[in-house]
């Protein structure tokens, strides 16, 4: 278990990843400039040496699903992460929405920790 407590902040490492996550409160919508029913989390902060930035995420990307389960909180990453360690899987599958709501998959190496 590697990401910070959630609960009272709405945001968290996901160190597996190389991302740091928030979810959508009405400030993070104000200040992304997202519509009311912008689903997702976002992304805060991605890490400079990380798969996820090679693979062209960045900060202010919305984390739309990950291997096909919806994402509506930023446990639902981690325990997609989870999963995938389990099932030892070096990929999750994130679905991504950029800031011009375009949307793709994209394929991200779980690292070993």
């Amino acid at each position: 278990e590697n990401s910070k407590d959630t609960a009272n902040t709405g945001k968290a490492d996901v160190k597996d990843l190389g991302l740091a996550l928030a979810t959508i409160t009405p400030d993070v919508r104000a200040e992304l400039n997202l519509g009311r029913d912008a689903g997702g989390v976002v992304i805060t902060e991605v890490d400079p040496d990380s798969d996820a930035a090679e693979k062209g995420l960045r900060t202010g990307d919305r984390i739309m699903a990950i291997s096909g389960a919806e994402v509506h909180t930023i446990s639902d990453v981690t325990s997609g992460v989870d999963s995938a360690k389990r099932a030892n899987r070096p990929f999750v599958l994130l679905l991504v929405t950029n800031a011009r709501g375009q949307e793709r998959f994209v394929a991200v190496k779980v690292a070993k920790g």
